[in-house]
């Protein structure tokens, strides 16, 4: 036959059980504004029975005990979420790049090459026609200068941002070995818990968090072991594995948007990271294209000039000197000490401004080097091609946005606390925990009235 304090059991067993559910309820609705917590659940399952022998046996239930406080997450979403994530950083770490790179040029305006190369094209017009000035001269060199140095303070500026992006990507790489290292740390908490047969739930949720931190910094996906630990890859690369960290190295190549460790490439596809190697690159596109530019006007301009006599009876005077695209773009010593050693002719004859005619028709001349387009076509096309980029992930960063906003509204509605709900629990228990407390108090009446009898 069952013990008299069977009851008593069965009943404190249920007042400790459904206090604990009240405990959990009150540690969601502490955490509503927490980010990265993720809800908990208490499941309640029933306590093993007791078998008596009376006629026959009979088995009897002792109540209910908490079988496992389970962590309210969807895997599915977190992967989906952490992949809009990457993919949004990357972009919008890119599309600031661009941003920078069109204020650079300063296009279209007054103060951009554009602009300015005109005006130099249109003092060598104005010389054709007036070949024996020295006022069209200075003029001309005027407007070169103003050429020249527009081109080098470009070049400078694209210089300068590449190095501050190029400093960003190592900061940023220092950023996800540190966030490697705590989730490594995590992971050997998780397991020493889990092997204990303990739900680590907050933990859990802490590395959670930092997953979604790092998957705002590289593009990244996760497996989950059995020993509640995870693996953590960046495309093939194991950043994270059961053994511990594995740090990115520092050296890149932007081209091919990889990491170089050794004779391995680690392929960067998304997050800030992603976002910085591919800004670099854009960079060094826009500059190669401006040192192009430079380099095919310099000698086409140069072959010219050098065949004209100037105001001095000299020949063979170079307009630009260089070797090296923008960066040591500038007007040669001879120019730029005398503006009579700018010739406008080949024959030395004062009317003759058949050279400075030439040259100021270049602006339209076909150059092979340019894929036979003129100078002022070819800067027009790689700025057009700066725009569309630009607006391009302009629309697409707007997109993703709303995208990346979508998924965390879904995550949020499976893992997030939702006072309602907590509140209707947090009743539901109370009135559970009351009941039980009924049983309780008729179980000690019941035994405290057999004990008298039994005296």
């Amino acid at each position: 036959m069952p013990s008299a304090f069977s009851g008593i059991e069965i009943a404190s067993n249920a007042l400790r059980a459904f206090e604990f559910a009240l405990n959990i309820t009150g540690h969601n609705l502490s955490n509503i504004e927490t980010s990265g917590y993720s809800r908990q659940r208490v499941e309640f399952g029933q306590t093993p029975p007791l078998t008596y022998f009376a006629l026959n046996p009979v088995t009897m239930g002792t109540g209910v005990g908490i079988a496992s406080v389970n962590r309210i997450r969807n895997l599915f979403l977190d992967g989906k979420f952490w992949q809009a994530s990457y993919e949004q950083s990357r972009m919008m770490q890119l599309l600031t790049t661009l941003e920078q790179i069109e204020m650079i040029f300063e296009e279209p305006g007054s103060n951009g090459i554009h602009s300015l190369m005109v005006g130099m094209f249109d003092a060598w017009n104005d010389l054709s026609q007036n070949p024996a000035s020295e006022a069209s001269r200075m003029n001309l060199r005027m407007q070169a200068s103003l050429f020249v140095q527009k081109v080098r303070d470009i070049h400078r500026a694209l210089q300068s941002q590449r190095q501050g992006l190029v400093q960003e990507t190592l900061t940023s790489i220092e950023q996800i070995n540190r966030i490697a290292k705590e989730i490594s740390d995590l992971n050997a908490e998780i397991r020493t818990q889990i092997a204990n047969d303990t739900k680590p739930n907050d933990l859990l949720d802490r590395r959670g968090k930092l997953l979604d931190e790092l998957s705002t910094w590289v593009d990244v996906h996760t497996q989950e072991l059995a020993d509640g630990t995870i693996t953590v890859y960046i495309g093939e690369y194991t950043l994270v594995g059961q053994g511990g960290e594995y740090p990115l190295p520092n050296d890149f190549d932007a081209a091919s948007s990889s990491l170089i460790d050794g004779s391995d490439n680690i392929e960067i596809r998304g997050g800030k990271l992603g976002g910085l190697l591919n800004g670099i690159r854009a960079v060094e596109i826009y500059t190669t294209q401006l040192d192009t530019l430079v380099t095919e006007l310099r000698d086409y301009v140069n072959a010219l000039h050098t065949t004209g006599v100037n105001l001095n009876g000299t020949t063979g005077i170079a307009f630009f000197q260089g070797a090296n695209g923008a960066v040591d773009f500038d007007l040669s010593d001879e120019i730029k000490t005398d503006v009579r050693n700018i010739a406008a002719g080949t024959s030395g004859a004062p009317g003759d401004g058949s050279l400075a005619l030439a040259i100021s028709r270049s602006r339209d001349t076909d150059l092979a080097g340019l894929g036979n387009r003129s100078v002022l076509e070819y800067h027009r096309d790689f700025v057009m091609q700066l725009a569309q980029e630009t607006n391009t992930y302009r629309t697409s960063v707007t997109t993703q946005e709303s995208a990346l906003r979508q998924i965390k509204s879904q995550r949020q509605s499976i893992s997030g606390v939702n006072m309602d709900e907590e509140l209707a629990q947090m009743m539901r228990f109370q009135r559970s925990y009351q009941a039980a407390a009924r049983v309780l108090t008729v179980f000690d009446q019941v035994t405290e009235e057999l004990i008298n009898v039994l005296h």
